[in-house]
């Protein structure tokens, strides 16, 4: 879940579900934009079942909404950005561009850089973080943070640097 007023934007993982009695339905992941005062659904992007949007978070200065993919068995994991807002009154929640690789290791976590130039996202299954072009969605780096073993990459956050100015804990 992750806010930015008057949205609040809730991801929904999706997959293949099987009920008790053996029937399968595929139900494709979303990421939901809501209104955050009384949570009605505003709009709706779809990806496709086997995409699983995990984690997100939402650039503070810009309208647009980064979302780790977990994909399915080396298959869909990536990130994709979402740009939203409204025009002529209508809401608009698109897909500016997404990058998938087989190589990422289930992409979990992820967060906008303070000057929103770029996006980083811990890879849960290869202990990886990745850093993306916010733009263009192109890698541009990748650490290995963790061996692969027992440990697993979880969230990732990004501490602000205190501006400096009158009244600050910098004077």
């Amino acid at each position: 879940i992750a806010a930015y007023a008057p949205y609040i934007f809730v991801s929904c993982t999706g997959g293949q579900w099987t009920d008790n009695y053996g029937n399968s339905e595929d139900i494709p992941g979303q990421i939901q934009m809501r209104d955050i005062d009384d949570m009605s659904l505003i709009q709706t992007f779809e990806f496709n079942t086997f995409s699983h949007p995990w984690h997100i978070d939402v650039s503070l200065s810009e309208n647009k909404v980064f979302v780790a993919l977990a994909g399915d068995v080396q298959e869909n994991s990536g990130i994709s950005c979402l740009e939203f807002g409204q025009e002529n009154g209508e809401y608009f929640l698109n897909e500016l561009w997404r990058n998938t690789n087989s190589s990422y290791g289930t992409m979990h976590g992820i967060t906008i850089s303070s000057d929103g130039q770029y996006v980083y996202v811990s890879g849960r299954t290869d202990g990886k973080i990745y850093k993306f072009d916010s733009l263009t969605g192109v890698e541009l780096d990748s650490f290995e943070i963790v061996d692969i073993g027992g440990t697993r990459m979880g969230g990732i956050a990004i501490s602000q640097k205190a501006s400096c100015g009158s009244g600050s804990c910098c004077d």
